[in-house]
């Protein structure tokens, strides 16, 4: 088959946002621009000999030490073949020595391995629906102002390998979001940002110091959400409290992935981190 890689422009974006649609990944409404915005050097598309989109991956360098890969899709019709090989090979040339993280279905965690990954840890989507509130536990939650940006940013950078300040404060500005952050008097101990999806809403990250402080941002983030509407979270297995927190609410396990690092795994305080971001950029 004649078939190129190429970089992506803009205009791609909805091929990316449609297919994840259709493979049921639930993508936010707002998400694509935040992202291609974070490096756009980094998208990737497969075209037939029409020059017709049939395949696509992000392969994003947050900076010179780490990048993540995501939305790798190959269109049905033509997996199988050489098409999502080249386009594996052409995101990880990109990103080179950086370590590089990636979040894949269970079923693909050896093929990712002969890839160099190596399985970290698994994360669990939890679904919400007109489920039981957690208790605020007398943790002071409020929405966030422009003073308190550079402390979120500091506190994000201590639970990402590297800081990503430039995507944290387009994240915080995505349409049909809320944002809030837990603080004890003058010090913040936590955030969290919920977004609108095809289907609900998805809360990421949810970053925060200790139990007490998640629960009562997660509080929070579930109120005012319309009935029958669900909200998804995206946890770490290995932090025992995140599981508790949601499966004491009732919710349910409905989907998960693997996270690998190749190039190393960065040490991350894993207990701090209650809900990961986006399994599409880490």
């Amino acid at each position: 088959m004649n078939m190129h890689i190429q970089q992506m422009q803009p205009q791609d974006l909805a091929f990316c946002f449609d297919h994840a649609r259709r493979e049921g990944w639930n993508p936010g409404l707002h998400d694509m621009d935040t992202f291609y915005m974070t490096d756009p050097a980094g998208w990737f598309k497969a075209v037939d000999g029409e020059y017709r989109m049939i395949g696509c991956i992000s392969a994003v360098a947050y900076d010179q030490t780490f990048g993540f890969v995501g939305f790798y899709i190959v269109t049905p019709e033509h997996r199988g073949g050489r098409v999502g090989i080249e386009l594996g090979h052409r995101a990880l040339d990109y990103l080179g020595s950086r370590c590089v993280g990636q979040d894949g279905v269970f079923a693909k965690v050896a093929n990712y391995e002969t890839w160099g990954f190596e399985f970290a840890y698994r994360n669990l989507r939890y679904e919400w629906v007109d489920g039981a509130l957690p208790e605020g536990g007398g943790i002071a939650v409020s929405p966030c102002t422009p003073v308190m940006r550079p402390a979120l940013l500091d506190f994000d950078a201590g639970l990402f390998p590297c800081r990503r300040d430039a995507f944290v404060q387009r994240w915080l500005a995505l349409p049909e979001s809320v944002v809030r952050v837990a603080h004890d008097g003058a010090t913040l101990i936590g955030y969290g940002v919920r977004r609108r999806c095809v289907s609900g809403y998805k809360i990421g990250p949810l970053f925060a110091r200790d139990h007490a402080a998640a629960t009562a941002l997660l509080r929070e983030l579930l109120q005012g959400v319309a009935p029958h509407t669900p909200v998804y979270l995206d946890v770490p297995e290995i932090n025992p409290a995140a599981v508790a927190m949601v499966e004491s609410l009732g919710m349910n396990a409905c989907f998960g992935t693997a996270r690998m690092y190749k190039n190393g795994k960065p040490t991350l305080d894993v207990d701090r981190i209650y809900g990961v971001t986006s399994f599409e950029l880490g």
